[in-house]
Formats: C-alpha cells, structure tokens, sequence
C-alpha cells in the first residue's frame, strides 16, 4: 500500500498529460479563410499596428510575449520558407508553450503580391505546432502590404482578433 502512495503522484501527472493530449480538437477540424482588404498601406511599425487592434478585442489572453524571428524560426511562424518577402515581422505568442495560440504578423516588400503570399503561409503553417494541441482556428488577413496570421484554440477569440485588425 505505501509503494502504490508513492506512485499516485505519478499515475496522476500521467493521466492528466494523456487526457490533456487526447481532447484537443484535430487538424481536421481546422477553419481557414483568407480575408484581403486593399486598404492603403499603413506606415506604423508593426508592433504599433498589434497594439492597437489587440486593445479592441474583448477576450482573455494568455500572458503573451513578443518573440523575435529569425532564418531559423521563421518558417514556423510564418508557413512559408522565403523570407526575403517580408520587410519587418511581429510575433506575439503565450509564455508557456503549450497553449495553442500565436499572432503572427509580416509586411512585404514593395511588389510582394501581399494576398499571393497569405495565401502559402495560411497553406503552410502547422496548426500543430505545438505539443499535444492544436489550433482549430486558422485565419490570414491582409490590409495593405501586412499579413494577419492567428492560430487559436478558440474560434469567436480567433475571429475577434482578425475582425480588429481589418477595422483598423
């Protein structure tokens, strides 16, 4: 009995892992709609631009971080492997890793068809990224040369945040 008092610590770390990995929606279940609007191109930084459309959403964040990106991480972020598209890059995403959830953010260069490249980016990023969850919301959206890409588990969140940034 007092070795199966040491173990329940243990069993009950397990099974919460597995249950935790096991109700998680599926990639099939992943939404995708690319959404362009050719408004004229807006010359705040892209942090500047984060800001002010995160502080219209009404709904609790994670705690989120800026995560700089780099030739290494970028095609994690972003689904796509040419970075030579993209004139500056923001990403903001949960402390803890496990929480399926990131905004990622790039403004193209001049002459970058800014819709052509959502497009692959909406078609290329891993909405399961992260281990043992999964984004069941995938949305681009595009406002003049800068690309929205959110990754939630939470639809109306997910949709909250794109419908911000396009009212910008």
């Amino acid at each position: 009995m007092k070795s199966f008092l040491k173990c329940l610590p243990l069993l009950l770390a397990l099974l919460l892992t597995l249950t935790a990995c096991g109700t998680r929606k599926t990639a099939d279940n992943t939404s995708a709609a690319t959404t362009t609007t050719n408004d004229t191109e807006d010359t705040r930084s892209l942090k500047e631009i984060y800001d002010a459309f995160i502080a219209k959403v009404d709904a609790e964040f994670p705690s989120l971080v800026e995560t700089p990106v780099d030739g290494d991480n970028f095609s994690y972020y972003f689904g796509i492997t040419d970075s030579s598209v993209a004139e500056s890059t923001f990403v903001s995403e949960p402390m803890m890793g496990a929480i399926p959830f990131g905004i990622s953010m790039l403004r193209v260069k001049d002459g970058v068809d800014a819709a052509k490249i959502a497009a692959e980016m909406e078609a290329g990023i891993d909405p399961r990224r992260w281990v043992c969850v999964t984004a069941s919301y995938v949305e681009t959206a595009v406002k003049g040369n800068v690309i929205l890409l959110v990754l939630d588990n939470d639809d109306a969140r997910g949709a909250a945040i794109v419908e911000a940034f396009r009212a910008q």
